[in-house]
């Protein structure tokens, strides 16, 4: 397939941009609070793919299950851990990445507990944009021109009300098994998660800020109907480019250390396995990638059982040998850094085919050192940094290949 380049790519998103600059932004009011969002017509039935029709083939497609997922083994409402993160403490709000943190950690029918006394489902939070936006104070979800989105906007003025990550909630609902005829509704109109699948390929190119949970996605829901997809302006593309993009892409100062990214590889070849979506070359290449990067993850594992946030890109000297670990985001690393990179990889690790023949004693190093983190943690710090210890509560929790562990429950609380 022929990859869009910068040049072609920023020329026709200007020309676009002129077209959709005409575009009103409207505004509606939804539970006493006032929101804007785009109110351009999806155009329904339009074969964004090139191969199928998403409006048609994949209504109503369950995921794929290939990508062997930790959010299988969801958590107990009685783990000592987990249970605290059942109610929103009074000092903090729910985000919606929080939102999806906890869909992974408890499955798709968990609910919360919010400060006035309320139990919301989780689901119901994103995927029903009148509820959202009470919680979030802006709609999680809303209409484009070419189906739903989920807006992607750590930066924007509301934060909480957008995902962290382009793609996030998609990727996140198929790793929980959610099938494209899952409904969302907007206002008063409804429409189904295949339309927020739709919206992505439409405008997907592989220059997009990140393509680790726009890959996650694709291969549970675009990988059992087709290996080549189309965006808006008419350009193809393959799971071949985008193995290749990871393959050969900057994984330093991405998100978790760049861990997603050896997920987002891992899940490309179990998929092939299934569906044969890339090329005996790609796939021979992700194969060799993926196991040196697990040599890798033991080699560089420290004495304690942890990793370095830095740990997928070391420097090495001109013989080769490894010397020293790059500066992670030019930043200082503090402890919950070691949580976050730690309890990200061991969950790549446990998540690998059993080819891949990961050392079990590294597993439960790092499981060993997550725990007694966690000991030490207090329910503030985790919901202070959410992600990093959600990971850690996750994967604490699945078994053990070496030795049984005893969970601590909530009445020692």
């Amino acid at each position: 397939m022929q990859s869009a380049t910068r040049s072609s790519f920023a020329t026709k998103t200007l020309l676009y941009g002129v077209v959709l600059g005409s575009v009103v932004l409207v505004s509606y009011y939804i539970s006493g609070m006032v929101s804007h969002h785009f109110q351009a017509l999806p155009q329904q039935g339009t074969n964004l793919t090139g191969h199928v029709d998403l409006q048609v083939s994949l209504n109503g497609n369950k995921p794929l299950s290939t990508q062997s997922k930790v959010g299988n083994n969801y958590l107990d409402s009685d783990d000592l851990y987990a249970a605290s993160y059942l109610s929103v403490p009074q000092d903090h709000s729910l985000s919606v990445s929080t939102c999806l943190h906890l869909l992974k950690m408890f499955g798709p029918d968990a609910s919360v507990d919010l400060h006035d006394g309320s139990k919301l489902r989780l689901l119901d939070i994103l995927t029903n944009a009148n509820l959202g936006a009470a919680v979030f104070k802006d709609p999680p979800v809303v209409r484009t021109r070419y189906g739903v989105r989920f807006p992607t906007g750590r930066f924007s003025e509301n934060p909480q009300a957008n995902e962290t990550h382009r793609d996030q909630c998609l990727a996140t609902f198929a790793e929980i098994g959610l099938p494209l005829s899952t409904p969302l509704s907007i206002g008063k109109q409804e429409f189904q998660l295949q339309d927020v699948l739709q919206d992505s390929v439409a405008n997907f190119h592989l220059e997009q800020l990140e393509l680790e949970w726009s890959t996650l996605a694709y291969v549970e829901y675009l990988a059992p109907v087709t290996r080549v997809w189309t965006n808006r302006y008419g350009e193809s593309f393959s799971f071949d480019d985008l193995a290749t993009e990871l393959l050969n892409g900057r994984w330093w100062g991405q998100s978790c250390g760049g861990l997603h990214c050896l997920m987002a590889l891992s899940s490309l070849y179990q998929a092939n396995s299934e569906h044969h979506i890339l090329t005996t070359k790609i796939q021979s290449k992700t194969d060799a990638k993926l196991r040196e990067l697990v040599a890798l993850s033991a080699r560089q594992q420290q004495h304690d059982g942890s990793w370095h946030p830095g740990w997928t890109t070391p420097q090495v000297d001109t013989s080769g040998k490894l010397v020293a670990l790059l500066p992670y985001r030019n930043q200082m690393i503090t402890s919950v850094e070691y949580v976050l990179a730690t309890g990200h990889a061991n969950e790549w690790l446990y998540s690998l085919p059993q080819e891949f023949d990961v050392p079990e004693e590294v597993v439960a190093k790092a499981t060993d050192w997550l725990l007694q983190a966690l000991e030490k943690s207090t329910p503030s710090d985790r919901w202070n940094n959410f992600c990093p210890w959600s990971h850690a509560v996750v994967i604490i929790n699945l078994p053990r290949p070496l030795k049984k562990r005893v969970v601590p429950h909530a009445t020692t609380f």
